[in-house]
């Protein structure tokens, strides 16, 4: 009896329900366990029942796990399969990375305890690079072969020559506008005008692309070339010019005893003709006078000059000393033509000819010119009665 006793004390040490006995035999305390056993018998089978359950745990539990020690921290143990297992994983602690020329590896296979830190650097920027290098997939800008200077960059615009920051000072202008001071002048045969310096931007004039434009007033420019009213024709403008110079169209001149002037200060606009003469030759001048410069070569024993003058409806007789083939009758008045002046020899109407020759500026003189066809005898009388007029005046050349 008290084998079994010490065999129910001991299993009330290590399993529940608590079982006790008192001086009336076994009571079995199910309070908590669920069991109804109320005798020794009953608990022992019961008890029994619930260590084979436990066991069965246990043996579950000695089943349970996979891990082993590579997949455990170094330093801490575990329970694995019934076995007990030491981790063998290693732990890296907070570490910094400077970046070099080589790479650095954080190894695999270890637990990192603390955080990684793998520098930065503000400097790493292209413009701290030489162009052409790369760093870290940064593409280099740097050049020390860069010359700009604040005044080559547009004002408000930074840029970075050999390593420093130059703000730019150069002032943005307007795609259009007038020439600095409107101003102007002539060199080397060119015009040239000045303009601010700055930066034009890009626009279309003129039938142009990409271009900018600046201009000249006309007055401006008409005083750079000298371009005066005195220069130009009437009826013309020019940089806002109106022409003065008066203008004389086509006009012809016959040469006479007096100088007809074309007067300076006007612009042709027509051919001014002075007029010419087959006759003007030295055979048709008497030797020794000039006309124009034709020096006169004729001699014939025959030649003669009369004047004379006759009144209207009177008469002028001459007696021809010699034999002439030829006479000419010069007339200050027009009117006096071949019927009109009533030329006999030897008191027959002479075979003649006539036609009237203007000369002076616009030909406003004119004369009157009848040639006698046919030869004067020497001895022949000579009669010479000109119809209407007033005093007339001619010249007889034979």
């Amino acid at each position: 009896m008290k084998k079994v006793l010490s065999i129910i004390v001991s299993l009330m040490l290590i399993v529940s329900p608590v079982y006790a006995l008192d001086s009336e035999g076994v009571i079995y305390d199910n309070s908590t366990s669920g069991s109804s056993a109320t005798n020794v018998n009953d608990a022992l089978n019961d008890l029994y029942s619930k260590l084979n359950e436990k066991q069965t745990e246990i043996n579950n539990i000695k089943n349970i796990g996979n891990a082993t020690s590579d997949k455990i921290l170094s330093g801490y143990t575990a329970y694995v399969k019934g076995n007990t297992i030491t981790g063998s994983i290693p732990s890296k602690g907070a570490t910094t990375y400077t970046p070099g020329t080589s790479n650095q590896t954080i190894a695999s296979g270890q637990y990192l305890s603390g955080a990684q830190t793998i520098k930065g650097d503000s400097n790493l920027v292209a413009s701290n690079i030489a162009k052409g290098k790369s760093i870290f997939g940064i593409s280099g800008t740097y050049t020390s072969d860069a010359n700009a200077v604040a005044g080559n960059i547009l004002s408000g615009k930074t840029a970075y020559v050999n390593g420093s920051k130059i703000t730019g000072s150069m002032p943005s202008r307007s795609a259009d506008g007038n020439v600095a001071q409107d101003k102007a002048w002539l060199y080397s045969n060119r015009v040239y005008f000045g303009v601010e310096t700055g930066y034009y931007p890009s626009a279309n004039y003129g039938g142009m692309t990409g271009v900018s434009e600046r201009y000249i007033t006309y007055e401006s420019l008409a005083k750079i070339i000298g371009l005066t009213a005195d220069k130009l024709i009437t009826g013309n403008t020019i940089l806002g010019i109106t022409g003065s110079i008066p203008s004389k169209g086509a006009a012809t001149y016959t040469p006479g005893t007096s100088n007809q002037t074309i007067a300076s200060g006007q612009y042709l606009s027509g051919a001014q003709t002075i007029k010419g003469d087959a006759n003007l030759v030295a055979g048709n001048i008497v030797k020794g006078k000039t006309i124009f410069g034709v020096t006169g070569t004729y001699t014939s024993s025959d030649d003669y000059l009369i004047m004379f003058s006759v009144a209207q409806n009177s008469t002028f007789w001459w007696t021809a000393t010699k034999t002439i083939t030829k006479l000419i009758i010069v007339t200050n008045d027009a009117r006096t033509n071949g019927d009109n002046a009533r030329i006999k020899i030897n008191g027959i109407l002479a075979n003649v000819s006539s036609t009237i020759v203007s000369i002076g500026d616009s030909g406003t003189k004119q004369f009157g010119v009848i040639y006698v066809n046919q030869t004067i005898a020497s001895g022949d009388k000579v009669s010479f009665t000109p119809k209407g007029g007033s005093l007339t005046h001619y010249a007889l050349f034979g």
